[in-house]
């Protein structure tokens, strides 16, 4: 059974539900490999869900990210730690799959439309299309920019100005390769019309060579872009902060007005680590809500607009993802815990989850926004929108070893529905 004929049997199953929500993949690991499943909720009670496996292989245990195509024909997985031979996979809606090949690891995979872009940590993108496995333009950032590129870290396509922004977060050890910058890609031509090098203006916050020559930068990691407010905006993972600065100049390949904020709740600098954003509106205009993964965590309202922080939340650190529901008012996060610090030898990373997860409401008395904690019994991993805009109700992924889901309306205590997931859930896409 194919995803459409899912779709199709979901709806004839629940006919007084109305529609059937858009499907949710996810990648999981599981004691006989690794694979895809398939979520799909009928609308909008939410008390039925169809869940299927699209595909699983034996030895596909290092399955990671996931991501969809625009008219999900296609749904690719990169591999990771496999390097230069089958570290990409993407599989069909019939769930036949078909491997490729990359030099070094597959990283940052992502679709615009319908075409894959791919990063590698060789220091390259490729573009593929999916439905013949065709590499029709590769961007090799080692010889493409100079001083050469290390790798590419994340993606935002920037669909007002039709331009791809990639941001290059640490340098190579001997730093023969660097980071700390954010690069341009104009797709409609596909040449690179920026290289922006952000400032390394807080040297005490580096690493000495000696110890980890990687950590030499502000590091910028997630990009979103307002054209509204004329703003770019990046988290600097090492500096614990955001910079925010002119689009327009940043068109033309320069760095203008360029402004960095802590995003520490005491506003310090080096210790917040902020690697998660929600965009929102609020009063007709777009917020962002930072949150930030270390041990004193909290989480900070950026205003593109005013180009400040607005409110600082003290949350827990290692939130994960942020969506908004509008149709419920909020945005939601669960809790992972992923938490990060500065250690002797270099940065040190470890997990910390909670059994709750978060709720990010309409604030009071001139706070933009009031976070409200749920407990939940058991570590709340993920949280994704169920029908994006048409619905208020989401999914929660949860239990001990990530492996199952809630439908949940996030006014309600009680989850609607509930199924067992395929394995130990890795990523989502939709």
């Amino acid at each position: 059974m194919n995803v459409f004929t899912l779709l199709a049997s979901l709806l004839l199953l629940s006919p007084l539900t109305g529609w059937a929500s858009p499907p949710l993949y996810y990648s999981y690991q599981s004691e006989s490999g690794g694979g895809i499943g398939v979520l799909i909720c009928a609308l909008p009670e939410g008390r039925d869900v169809e869940h299927r496996q699209l595909w699983e292989q034996s030895g596909m245990e290092d399955i990671k990210k996931v991501a969809v195509s625009e008219d999900g024909n296609h749904v690719a997985a990169n591999l990771e730690g496999v390097e230069d031979r089958n570290n990409l996979v993407v599989v069909d809606k019939q769930g036949n799959a078909r491997f490729h090949s990359f030099k070094d690891e597959v990283d940052h995979i992502a679709f615009r439309g319908n075409l894959l872009y791919i990063a590698t940590t060789a220091g390259e993108i490729h573009r593929m299309n999916p439905a013949d496995g065709r590499v029709d333009i590769t961007w090799d950032f080692r010889k493409q920019l100079e001083p050469s590129g290390r790798r590419p870290e994340s993606f935002f396509f920037d669909e007002t100005n039709r331009v791809l922004w990639v941001s290059f977060q640490k340098d190579s050890k001997k730093r023969k390769h660097l980071g700390s910058r954010i690069v341009g890609i104009d797709l409609q031509s596909d040449t690179i019309i920026a290289d922006l090098q952000l400032p390394r203006d807080k040297p005490e916050l580096h690493y000495a060579p000696e110890v980890d020559g990687r950590e030499s930068g502000p590091n910028p990691e997630v990009l979103f872009v307002d054209a509204e407010s004329n703003t770019l905006f990046v988290t600097l993972d090492l500096y614990g902060a955001v910079a925010m600065m002119d689009l327009d100049a940043a068109l033309k390949g320069r760095l203008r007005t360029y402004s960095v904020h802590s995003t520490a709740l005491d506003g310090s600098w080096g210790s917040a680590f902020p690697d998660r954003v929600g965009a929102f509106t609020h009063d007709g205009r777009t917020l962002l809500l930072v949150a930030n993964a270390s041990d004193p965590g909290g989480a900070v309202v950026a205003d593109l607009q005013a180009r400040s922080i607005v409110q600082r939340l003290p949350v827990p650190g290692g939130l994960t993802t942020l969506h908004e529901i509008p149709r419920a008012g909020r945005l939601v996060s669960g809790v992972p815990g992923k938490i990060k610090a500065r250690g002797p030898d270099g940065l040190q990373k470890d997990f910390h989850p909670r059994s709750t997860w978060y709720q990010f409401q309409p604030g009071e008395g001139g706070e933009i926004l009031k976070s409200v904690e749920i407990p939940k019994g058991a570590p709340v991993h993920r949280v994704a929108a169920v029908g994006k805009a048409a619905s208020p109700l989401v999914y929660l992924n949860l239990g001990e070893q990530a492996d199952e889901w809630q439908v949940i309306h996030p006014a309600e205590s009680r989850p609607r529905a509930q199924v067992k997931a395929l394995g130990k859930v890795v990523r989502t896409s939709r």
